[in-house]
């Protein structure tokens, strides 16, 4: 992602007075000069079966419907709009709601598509729920999953790569984290760090039964291996001019150690990258990145390979109505 031209916001409605994927990807259009759609995929089944059962009538009500949320819609592109920005508003009639998210960024041909997360108030973290996972199973654009309601100022945007492709990434994915990574830095000011998080020693042992079983090795071999990582680290950030006081190179599991150096390092951004695999038409991302996706507290800008194709087919199974948005 060399430039940000056009930024698809998928909104919930009813929305916050104040929405911080909103507020932010506000932000970061003024900066960029880029375009903002305000974006509402429209749904609801007991509707839908009217629609089946009595035709056309019902088609009418879907169309009212669909009309009477982007007029709500219209309201708040229209304050954006008072601050300057070049901004409209649509609405779709498409199922499945994710599917519709994805189907109208490649209309729009957008280079970053912003969704908020929701908290879990009761437990009082953050969970991703459905249409989270599969926007970054199957966005093919940059996806920014806003999670944090805090502001940006003068953030540390940490960018997380994997230059020994443990987790079966492609090399070119690291250097498109880090040059969004670096996007969001020119853009917001602050802070750009990168992380990596590689396997500790081990040593086998046999088990009751004679199993080979794994054990942690010494503490000796896991800083061996730490300080061979940090120089393969060096040597791909150098380039984004990240110094080695902003490189945090540890051994663990990811699920637990990024997050904590997201917090240590105070960043508001976690820019990493996601690889989607095929199986049985099924596509799913590795447990590991589920894990720390679902771990962080702050912003994650969730980026795909170059060569990702999403599998969300051009066309809805459901009649698509939409209300076109107003000129701009």
């Amino acid at each position: 992602m060399s430039v940000i031209k056009r930024i698809l916001v998928a909104v919930t409605l009813p929305a916050p007075a104040s929405d911080p994927a909103i507020e932010k990807a506000a932000i970061l259009a003024q900066r960029f000069g880029a375009q903002l759609e305000l974006f509402h995929c429209l749904y609801d089944p007991h509707v839908f079966r009217q629609h089946a059962i009595s035709g056309r009538g019902a088609g009418k009500q879907i169309e009212a419907l669909v009309q009477r949320t982007r007029d709500r819609l219209e309201r708040r592109a229209r304050t954006l709009r008072d601050r300057g920005l070049h901004v409209r508003a649509s609405v779709r009639w498409d199922y499945p709601v994710y599917e519709g998210i994805v189907r109208q960024s490649l209309r729009y041909k957008a280079d970053l598509v912003v969704a908020t997360s929701r908290r879990h108030r009761r437990l009082a973290r953050w969970f991703l729920d459905l249409t989270d996972w599969q926007l970054i199973r199957l966005c093919p654009a940059p996806l920014l999953l806003v999670k944090s309601p805090r502001p940006w100022r003068n953030p540390t945007v940490l960018a997380a790569v994997d230059p020994l492709h443990a987790h079966a990434k492609p090399a070119a994915l690291d250097d498109s984290i880090l040059a969004t990574a670096e996007l969001f830095h020119g853009c917001l000011g602050g802070r750009l760090d990168a992380a990596h998080v590689h396997a500790a020693a081990v040593g086998v042992v046999p088990g009751p039964m004679g199993e080979a079983l794994l054990v942690p090795g010494p503490i000796a071999d896991t800083r061996k291996i730490t300080r061979r990582v940090r120089k393969v680290v060096t040597k791909l950030t150098a380039p984004y001019g990240i110094g080695k006081r902003r490189l945090h190179v540890v051994a663990g599991d990811p699920a637990i150690m990024l997050p904590g150096i997201a917090r240590q390092s105070r960043a508001q951004i976690v820019v990493m990258g996601a690889v989607s695999r095929s199986n049985f038409r099924r596509l799913f991302i590795g447990d590991t990145a589920q894990r720390v996706i679902d771990r962080l507290d702050c912003d994650i800008c969730i980026v795909k390979s170059a060569s990702f194709r999403t599998p969300v087919p051009a066309r809805t199974g459901v009649r698509a109505i939409s209300v076109p948005p107003l000129s701009m």
